[in-house]
């Protein structure tokens, strides 16, 4: 992982918003691999949702699971805030399918921490 990478997720969860985008941005511009960019575009796309620019959010997220470069973590993450832009633009039926998906996913891996993540997300969008 890239140090502006890494930077740039730790600013984003100190609410740094603009320090995060910066950091972000120089991150995409030294991607060295599609898991990197994959990376970045979840990070740029929890960002956007935070700034509640939710079109381009659900584009950057979008993008980053179907890369299918990022790691399991990552892509529960992804999924997680890819659910809520859905909610967020009343695309229910895309958030009850990306929900469902994970919450598949996480029972065949036998991940009980996203198991409840999901199950619990897939309620509250019910």
């Amino acid at each position: 992982m890239s140090s502006e990478l890494l930077e740039a997720e730790v600013a984003l969860r100190l609410g740094d918003e603009n320090r995060a985008a910066q950091l972000y941005e120089a991150a995409r511009v030294d991607a060295d691999s599609p898991a990197a960019l994959a990376r970045v575009q979840l990070g740029l796309g929890r960002l956007a949702l935070r700034r509640d620019e939710i079109a381009e959010s659900i584009e950057l997220l979008e993008e980053a699971i179907r890369s299918g470069e990022l790691a399991p973590g990552d892509a529960s993450a992804a999924a997680n805030a890819l659910g809520r832009g859905y909610v967020m633009q009343s695309r229910y039926d895309e958030a009850f399918a990306i929900f469902d998906r994970f919450l598949d996913g996480a029972r065949v891996r036998g991940d009980r921490f996203d198991e409840v993540r999901f199950s619990v997300l897939l309620a509250n969008a019910y």
